[in-house]
């Protein structure tokens, strides 16, 4: 309580006066609304008299404070004390005005006091509060609230909880003789940086903000450590996952609810009583779960808002499951490409792409050929030449898995027939063996001779054994193929004589001709063995001209060899019984000309064969030949 006195002095003038001096404690000089000053003094004066002692609080305006009657007595001093409150709303530099006047309103005298400051302005002083809290915990916010002259007031606080520039939360406190204590609880508070502000009030009007009071951050992140037993699983296999939780204050967390999730799918949940404790999760993959790189995450969370993400990933291995073969076709020739396609499947039928082996397997289950191929792509796998027709299998392995398809391989009859001079070379390309006529065929006569060949044989057909001398156009209609300007030339000596005699009388049976054609054919052939009958003064020259006829009496007959017709023959004007003596004769005829070549010592080791084909018989049958051209009468 400030103090003011009044001393009054009498000075002895001609005319009677009343002095009165203000003074204000110097230590006082600044001032709240509702501060308390005594106004105290004496006034004392040379003549009886009432007056009126009138007290004012001069600051902007003038206001007044009290009036009061005092009764004066000559040479008496005459006391006066009044307590006065400086009212809200006068604020600024002020002074106490005071003033002394008579019944009638005339003015004895007035004083000043000297300039004192009153404002509404409020001290504080607050406790250091952390840097660091999460959500959960509480703030004490604790502080003194006084006026200037250190006495504490009585009123309200408001507090406000910042964020950004916005007030997320707004408490209101009282305020006892000038003690402000609060206890904030932070729960479901955003996170974030935050400042504390505090606008106080007392009864008097009297009142002050405290910005940027405090500033703190608000943490709402959890920590989860986590950890896996191994990195890489099977399907089926079980996951162990352990770990714990703890807040990023580092204060501690009760009632802690994580949850498991792979793929983003919640598998589990577990809850821990605070975050203490550790945390285990024991969770069976699926069979059929998908191979590669997966997502575990642990979601964390209590009831106060704290919430925590934390994961990383695992690899599950593919497991090839399925094995598929499929062929675009079910049957094929020899040296057709068996387009096919593949597929391996994992666990989770998804595809995978590796190499396994192609097996082609005979019908006897021996493996043919075999490749490497890639799944999941169309794929080729060519047929060997000379494969066998029946069925066959295609077989697909790997990764301890198989799949087969059968596949049924066609006969193939194809020879390979290239012309070298006049040799045609004939090969047996397919893959059954070849016994037929092979058609040779010029301009205007068609020809052929008979070919026996297994797989992969060949064998070679002189073109002048068929065709006359001459410039010729042929064809071979098996194959298609067309050999322009093939110049067969004529054939030199008497035997070559013989060879293009016997090539036109059978190239004339062909077309038709009579027996009688043949008969004399046959009679000039015996002629001419017995002309050229081998001396024994000529004994190598006989050797070698018996041994040209016998290979030319075979050729004879394989290259005029006409396939049988389905009709029965017609023997023209001769009868079965005329040609059976035919026969008879001519084999004695033969047997008897055999008999002579052998017991001569220059021809004993000849024999017929067959020069095409590769084998030849080591001597002619006793009771038929063989090889010549009374096969035509079989």
């Amino acid at each position: 309580m400030r103090s003011i006195s009044f001393v009054l002095f009498i000075f002895l003038f001609l005319l009677p006066l009343v002095t009165a001096e203000i003074a204000i404690d110097d230590t006082a000089t600044l001032s709240n609304y509702g501060d308390k000053i005594v106004v105290a003094g004496q006034i004392m004066e040379n003549t009886t008299l009432r007056a009126y002692f009138s007290i004012r609080l001069h600051c902007a305006d003038t206001i007044p404070i009290s009036t009061k009657i005092i009764d004066l007595e000559s040479s008496v001093p005459s006391s006066f004390s009044q307590l006065i409150s400086i009212p809200e709303g006068q604020a600024g530099f002020c002074t106490i005005e005071t003033a002394l006047t008579d019944e009638a309103g005339n003015l004895i005298d007035q004083q000043s006091s000297k300039q004192f400051l009153v404002t509404s302005e409020l001290l504080g002083s607050f406790e250091q509060t952390k840097e660091n809290y999460q959500l959960g915990e509480k703030v004490d916010i604790k502080g003194i609230i006084t006026k200037y002259n250190q006495v504490g007031v009585d009123g309200t606080a408001v507090l406000k909880f910042v964020k950004n520039e916005e007030v997320i939360s707004r408490d209101t406190v009282p305020v006892k003789l000038g003690v402000l204590a609060f206890s904030k609880d932070l729960s479901l508070l955003p996170p974030g940086s935050y400042r504390i502000e505090i606008e106080a009030k007392d009864n008097e009007g009297n009142q002050a903000v405290f910005k940027n009071l405090r500033e703190f951050i608000l943490e709402g992140d959890l920590l989860i450590t986590s950890t896996l037993e191994k990195q890489i699983y099977k399907p089926g296999e079980t996951l162990v996952l352990s770990g714990n939780v703890r807040s990023k204050a580092g204060t501690l967390l009760k009632d802690i609810s994580v949850i498991f999730l792979i793929d983003d799918s919640e598998v589990k949940t577990e809850k821990l009583v605070t975050s203490n404790d550790f945390l285990k999760f024991v969770f069976p993959l699926s069979a059929t779960i998908r191979s590669g790189s997966h997502a575990y995450m642990l979601k964390v969370k209590d009831v106060t808002g704290n919430l925590g993400l934390g994961g990383s990933n695992f690899t599950v291995q593919a497991v090839p499951t399925v094995l598929h073969l499929s062929v675009n076709s079910s049957s094929f020739l020899p040296r057709e490409s068996i387009y096919f396609s593949s597929t391996l499947l994992d666990q989770a039928k998804d595809f995978m792409v590796e190499t396994v082996n192609v097996f082609l397997l005979s019908p006897q289950g021996s493996v043919s050929s075999q490749k490497l191929s890639q799944t999941n792509k169309t794929d080729s796998f060519s047929i060997p030449e000379g494969s066998l027709p029946g069925t066959w299998k295609l077989r697909l392995e790997g990764f301890g898995l198989h799949d087969e398809v059968f596949v049924t391989i066609k006969e193939l009859r194809m020879l390979d027939i290239k012309l070298e001079g006049i040799d045609l070379f004939v090969k047996n390309n397919g893959n059954v063996p070849f016994k037929d006529t092979l058609q040779v065929n010029s301009e205007n006569k068609a020809n052929g001779k008979k070919v026996s060949l297994g797989i992969g044989d060949s064998t070679k057909v002189n073109l002048a054994s068929l065709f006359d001398p001459g410039n010729y156009t042929l064809t071979t209609p098996l194959t298609g193929q067309v050999f322009p300007n093939v110049v067969i030339p004529k054939a030199q000596g008497i035997l070559d004589d013989v060879s293009d005699l016997t090539g036109n009388v059978i190239g004339s049976l062909g077309s038709g001709s009579s027996l009688y054609l043949l008969l004399g054919f046959l009679v000039l052939v015996l002629l001419l063995i017995f002309v050229l009958k081998p001396h024994k003064h000529k004994q190598v020259i006989r050797e070698d001209v018996i041994v040209r006829q016998n290979a030319r009496r075979k050729h004879l007959h394989e290259e005029t060899y006409i396939p049988p017709s389905q009709e029965k023959p017609k023997y023209g004007i001769a009868d079965e019984k005329d040609i059976e003596d035919f026969r008879r004769r001519m084999r004695k005829m033969f047997d008897e000309e055999e008999q002579n070549r052998r017991r001569s010592s220059y021809s004993g080791n000849t024999s017929y064969g067959n020069s095409n084909s590769g084998s030849a018989p080591s001597s002619l049958s006793t009771n038929e030949p063989q090889g010549n051209v009374f096969d035509m009468f079989k």
